[in-house]
């Protein structure tokens, strides 16, 4: 298990409980991730 699927299993019960919360770490998260590649 490594943190790309802890994170989306906190996601996914993140959502569950506050989609806009979700929504923005998502958002957070893959302009972390493109980043990183660059």
């Amino acid at each position: 298990m490594d943190w790309n699927d802890i994170l989306t299993l906190f996601i996914a019960a993140d959502t569950l409980l506050n989609p806009k919360l979700a929504l923005l770490g998502w958002l957070v998260w893959r302009l972390w991730k493109r980043r990183e590649k660059s």
